[in-house]
């Protein structure tokens, strides 16, 4: 298990979404998927030295430093 928070919590999610996806709950599975990869995005992120406590700020961050390079 990482040491970092926000990947353990994005472990579990993807821990959570292999059951869903297991049990036929695909749409579910995506969910908990999305939110792993937020919160992958939001550690990231705060290698940089970047905080935010808003979804749609990390989401804009992580697009302004990382996906338009």
């Amino acid at each position: 298990m990482p040491s970092n928070p926000l990947l353990q919590k994005a472990a579990r999610f993807i821990q959570s979404a292999e059951l869903l996806a297991k049990d036929g709950d695909f749409d579910s599975a995506i969910s908990r998927l999305y939110y792993a990869l937020f919160h992958i995005a939001q550690a990231l992120l705060e290698t940089v030295g970047l905080s935010f406590s808003s979804h749609r700020a990390v989401i804009s961050a992580y697009g302004q430093r990382f996906a338009r390079r």
